[in-house]
């Protein structure tokens, strides 16, 4: 009696017969026949979830640097600041008069030339740009306000312009990443998928990113070449962070070998980051975008260098697509709307046709800026330039960084005295 209950439950869990176990055998084989078939089959990706990724990690960069801004700009900057611009700002509208606003507009991108940059204005320019920010941040991921961010930052450079304080590099490499994400949206649909040609201009830009930084090494000092670079970098280069004696202190030999790998991941494995994903492909793209991120984040905690690093992580991730972040992927990426998925079949193509449009006018403008800036990769006009624009848009530059590494780190010492005697260091 108990045995009937028993054999119909192995029946219901799917116990077979011999001749099923047979049937079941060829089909096992069929799908595994299947399945590697289908890999080597280009696929659709979808990377949704990396384009959430992309946009929040650049609101969080955009914020810390109008924090920045708010936290520096009147004592940099300011009225009474070292470096006074917004007189020498107004003096250069006044001589090209208002009607030729565009004009300067189009030499230097700001929104001073319509507005009055003084204190308050370069403050309300970094609140509203932190404001903007947090948007972003939480999901807002409209082109519209990425374009208002792109602005506003810009702003903030130009007015800095011809200072010591907004001539850095990453202030370029900020507005390049910037103008990019301006593309990976739509105006109206925020959950709208990324385009692949834009995706490929990211991926682009870290290549441009890491392989500059590491020719600038090679054809800079002779430490690179020699491998003792690493030796003082950690105490002279960066603002020392909680972690950075751990780096210093290690042995020369483990140092030599840190020279190696950074040669070797930025003008070797960068390349990875071009390969097309097809098929088994997109797991060597996946390794490369990994590989640059990786390295980009042991950088990141063995000194401070601002939010250099931590951007430099953004373009990388578009060659992850969004099988990549499955753990995370209910939690990241936004649902699409109700009003996307009731699309009009008119509308999607109509939709469709002009993000196409956009696209190759942006991917044919991006490609003729891009000339001067490999020119420059491969010295056929000179010497490599080190963070260099070549344009007032600054869409596409050249970057590099430690071409040299300082043995010594000079730091200015403020001290006070009562007595002229004997000085207090503050």
């Amino acid at each position: 009696f108990p045995l009937i209950p028993t054999m119909e439950l192995r029946q219901r869990r799917g116990a077979v017969t011999p001749r099923q176990g047979k049937d079941g055998e060829e089909g096992k084989g069929q799908d595994e026949k299947a399945k590697v078939k289908e890999a080597f089959q280009p696929r659709v990706q979808s990377f949704l979830v990396t384009k959430s990724v992309i946009l929040r990690l650049l609101g969080l960069i955009y914020a810390v640097a109008f924090k920045v801004a708010y936290d520096q700009n009147l004592a940099l900057l300011g009225s009474a600041g070292l470096t006074p611009v917004a007189e020498r700002f107004e003096l250069r509208k006044q001589q090209m008069g208002s009607s030729r606003a565009v004009e300067g507009f189009i030499a230097a991108p700001s929104i001073f030339w319509f507005v009055s940059l003084n204190d308050d204005s370069m403050q309300l320019v970094a609140v509203v740009g932190m404001a903007l920010s947090l948007a972003l941040i939480c999901g807002f991921f409209s082109s519209l306000l990425c374009a208002a961010l792109w602005l506003l930052y810009f702003s903030i450079v130009t007015s800095g312009e011809g200072t010591a304080w907004y001539a850095y590099g990453w202030e370029s490499q900020l507005l390049e990443t910037g103008f990019l994400a301006i593309f990976l949206s739509s105006p109206v649909h925020l959950s709208t998928p990324p385009s692949l040609p834009v995706l490929w201009l990211f991926r682009w830009l870290c290549f441009r990113i890491s392989t500059g930084a590491g020719l600038i090494k090679v054809r800079g000092s002779s430490c690179w070449t020699d491998r003792t670079c690493l030796w003082y970098h950690f105490e002279t280069q960066p603002n020392p962070s909680p972690l950075s004696f751990l780096w210093h202190f290690l042995p020369r030999h483990m140092l030599s070998r840190g020279v190696d790998l950074d040669i070797f991941v930025q003008l070797y494995a960068v390349w990875l980051v071009l390969i097309p994903g097809f098929g088994p492909l997109k797991y060597l793209r996946r390794l490369g975008g990994l590989i640059q991120a990786l390295f980009m984040f042991n950088i990141a905690i063995s000194g401070n260098l601002s939010f250099l690093n931590h951007m430099t992580i953004i373009p990388a991730l578009a060659c992850l697509d969004d099988a990549c972040w499955t753990p995370w992927r209910s939690r990241v990426a936004p649902k699409p709307g109700a009003d996307e998925q009731r699309k009009a079949p008119t509308g999607a193509m109509l939709a469709k046709g002009t993000r196409w449009i956009v696209d190759l006018a942006l991917v044919g403008t991006i490609a003729y800026l891009s000339m001067p800036v490999v020119k420059n990769l491969l010295q056929l006009e000179g010497r490599q330039m080190m963070n260099a624009s070549f344009g007032a848009f600054r869409l596409v530059n050249t970057y590099g960084a430690f071409g040299n590494v300082g043995k010594e780190r000079y730091e200015a010492i403020v001290s006070v005295s009562h007595d002229k005697r004997r000085g207090h260091e503050l």
